[in-house]
């Protein structure tokens, strides 16, 4: 990329290095995804998820230029950060649903904490780009603003 090859900021998304890459990177875009377009649309929805995906493997390449940049992780972390980040922006606007609700989406927000530390390896040596899901999960979490808050919103 330091070479004139920007494309592989956007490519890089698409490509994946194995088949259970794909497939988890597969599941986890059904698990994670469904749960934001229903809130920002399916425009808003796909430009979020592509924007996250750039952003996480820029900050990869700024952080960490060598290694393989592959998988669409940067645009889930990103996904993971808006949700995240409606949670925080909406915490006051949440008490409209109800506290049972408001429990329920709570207890969401931890179980996608908890698969993230259950399902992400530790070990250094496995060749996670953990720099381009820190950046994906942060343009998330900066993206979660393009939608208004809940209590401003007009039903």
């Amino acid at each position: 990329m330091l070479t004139g090859q920007v494309y592989r900021l956007l490519s890089a998304i698409f490509m994946h290095i194995y088949f259970m890459h794909i497939f988890g990177n597969v599941i986890t875009t059904f698990m994670f995804l469904s749960r934001i377009e229903y809130t920002y649309g399916t425009v808003r929805t796909f430009f979020a998820y592509l924007i996250a995906g750039i952003c996480g493997n820029i900050f990869s390449l700024l952080c960490s230029p060598s290694g393989v940049k592959a998988g669409a992780s940067t645009s889930l972390f990103g996904i993971i950060g808006i949700i995240i980040g409606y949670i925080i922006i909406n915490w006051n606007g949440l008490d409209l649903i109800g506290q049972s609700m408001k429990c329920q989406i709570w207890c969401t927000a931890l179980l996608i904490i908890v698969f993230i530390f259950i399902f992400t390896p530790s070990s250094s040596s496995s060749g996670i780009d953990y720099y381009g899901h820190l950046g994906g999960f942060l343009a998330g979490v900066w993206l979660s603003a393009i939608k208004e808050s809940i209590i401003n919103e007009r039903r």
